[in-house]
């Protein structure tokens, strides 16, 4: 009989970061409801990688928010990239709008904030959709270009929120932002077309 913790041993004693992640995956598409507890385990596991580790943390996005939010947010504070990009996916995925100054802190804070994981960050910020995601998206000069478009195409997907139209319309005309992000800006408020 494979116990919940059976499931999580075997898993961790697989040889292959790949076989790992195939059979988190696996786990997580069978009953979510059921196997959040075994997700969280997988995630927080010390003998499984990163990506094995982060494959578990995203699953959680698929879980019942109530049995997921707790890890996640928990998770935006792992050693791994990785994992604190699935765990940002995650949170913006389950609606956790109690994580968005943890997102916001993530975001800003260079000694956790990779591509990978800002990025993430910014998506789940957009997902949000609530007045300190948008303060946390418009207000970050500190972040690269790159990044910036992003949170500018975050803001884009928040419309009609009047806090991100005003961030919006404040990003196309600020001279000392690139032309490529006050551009962006100006598509975003006009829409598609």
């Amino acid at each position: 009989m494979n116990t919940p913790e059976r499931i999580v041993d075997s898993i961790a004693a697989m040889a292959a970061v790949e076989d790992q992640v195939r059979a988190i995956r696996a786990l997580a598409s069978s009953r979510p409801g059921e196997t959040a507890s075994r997700l969280i385990d997988l995630a927080q596991h010390p003998l499984l990688e990163g990506p094995a580790r982060a494959a578990a943390t995203q699953a959680l996005a698929e879980c019942p928010r109530e049995l997921a939010v707790d890890a996640a947010r928990a998770l935006l504070h792992d050693e791994d990239s990785h994992v604190r990009a699935a765990a940002a996916y995650a949170l913006g995925e389950l609606g956790d709008t109690v994580a968005t100054g943890a997102l916001v802190a993530l975001l800003r804070d260079p000694e956790r904030n990779t591509f990978m994981v800002a990025r993430e960050a910014i998506l789940a910020l957009g997902v949000l959709r609530d007045a300190e995601s948008v303060s946390g998206l418009a207000h970050d000069r500190e972040l690269s270009d790159d990044l910036r478009l992003e949170a500018v195409l975050a803001l884009g997907s928040m419309l009609p929120h009047p806090s991100a139209d005003e961030a919006l319309r404040h990003l196309e005309v600020d001279c000392d932002s690139p032309r490529a992000i006050r551009d962006a800006a100006g598509q975003a408020i006009r829409g598609p077309g």
